[in-house]
């Protein structure tokens, strides 16, 4: 994912939306900090995408952008409507986001998870891409571990991860989060 690619995202965001503001909730959150990561750390075609509004109808006219539409064939790349209710993040995530915003979205704008709730969501889900992911930006100091380690505690123990998992689902997520933090740690 290029900064450019994301900038035209967030136009066909708001041609297709008829709104102008967007949470980014993956990968390509971090080009709003790391403009400098593009094509290197952050690699997806996709940008996770909700209106800020929540409005779920909107969320469905992102599909029309979406993985496998003409767009997507035309550009490579696409959105995936996603609802931040949908990943695991700390408590006062969205009061930290950053905001991205150019000439080249033309008004639209994406409020990007800032790094650190970035990385504790990438955690939560444990792939090892994600995992991956993290141990690099981990290898290139971009992470406080300290702040880490407070997000950590701000995730609520009780939400629900335990789909497709082996977890009890009366696991506080916040072990898993950090037992994952000490295997990205060691992919440095």
């Amino acid at each position: 994912m290029r900064v450019d690619q994301l900038e035209h995202l967030l136009r066909a965001c708001q041609g297709n939306a008829d709104e102008s503001d967007f949470y980014i909730i993956g990968t390509a959150a971090l080009l709003a900090q790391h403009p400098e990561l593009a094509g290197n750390i952050v690699t997806s075609h996709e940008v996770d995408a909700w209106p800020l509004s929540g409005n779920t109808r909107v969320a469905d006219l992102l599909e029309a952008i979406g993985e496998m539409s003409p767009f997507h064939e035309a550009f490579g790349v696409y959105v995936d409507p996603y609802p931040p209710s949908s990943a695991i993040l700390p408590k006062g995530w969205e009061r930290r986001t950053i905001p991205f915003r150019s000439e080249d979205t033309r008004g639209a704008q994406g409020h990007c998870l800032e790094k650190h709730d970035l990385a504790v969501a990438k955690l939560a889900r444990g792939e090892p891409k994600d995992l991956r992911f993290v141990g690099e930006l981990l290898r290139r100091n971009l992470l406080n571990p300290k702040e880490i380690a407070e997000r950590i505690e701000l995730v609520d123990p009780d939400q629900p991860h335990y789909q497709h998992t082996r977890e009890s689902p009366t696991m506080d997520i916040r072990q898993r989060i950090l037992a994952n933090w000490e295997k990205a740690g060691k992919l440095v």
